[in-house]
């Protein structure tokens, strides 16, 4: 007899601005920091996820949000997911891909803007000042130790930012999670 598989609830999270966590001011300046440091590498949509596997990370992508729409003149959002499937981790691939794959931007008085092409067109090309900037992305999902498919949407993302919780994050599961998403595309870890 065939056990039947319990399906997990993906929840796709946009939280609004009077639903991000309140932060104490010692945590602005240190999310302030971690922004600056991020803002140092060229991205445009960001994975923030737990190295140990019961991790979160929700707090730290709307954080990260709210204060790179504070200090960036591009608009920047968060959406986290508390569990990830197949079809909801190539969505939100696809998702980190468009962003990541929307525009190239130069600075004004350069002569050429290109914006990133539909299948269907041809890259815009557009003489004079800089065109209106689709923004920045960052999205929390599980730890990929938990939920290897997490490992999609990290590939897909210009960059990785991994939570470590002091106490809680098994040097293992850091190694594992170092391992499988690649040194190379993380920029860095936060302390929780």
């Amino acid at each position: 007899m065939r056990k039947k598989r319990k399906s997990k609830k993906t929840d796709l999270v946009v939280p609004r601005p009077d639903e991000t966590p309140d932060l104490a001011p010692g945590a602005i300046r240190q999310m302030q920091e971690i922004w600056l440091l991020l803002a140092k590498r060229e991205w445009t949509s960001l994975v923030v996820l737990p190295a140990h596997a019961s991790g979160s990370t929700k707090a730290l992508a709307c954080s990260l949000a709210d204060i790179g729409t504070s200090l960036s003149d591009l608009p920047v959002s968060a959406v986290t997911v508390d569990a990830l499937e197949t079809g909801s981790a190539r969505a939100l691939a696809s998702l980190a891909q468009d962003v990541r794959g929307r525009q190239k931007l130069l600075w004004p008085g350069e002569e050429v803007i290109e914006v990133a092409a539909t299948p269907s067109t041809s890259p815009t090309r557009v003489e004079g000042d800089l065109l209106p900037s689709f923004g920045q992305l960052i999205i929390g999902v599980p730890s990929v130790v938990a939920e290897p498919v997490a490992l999609a949407v990290a590939q897909a993302a210009d960059a990785v930012v991994l939570g470590v919780e002091l106490g809680t994050t098994k040097m293992r599961d850091l190694r594992r999670s170092i391992e499988l998403i690649g040194r190379d595309r993380i920029a860095g870890c936060v302390l929780l």
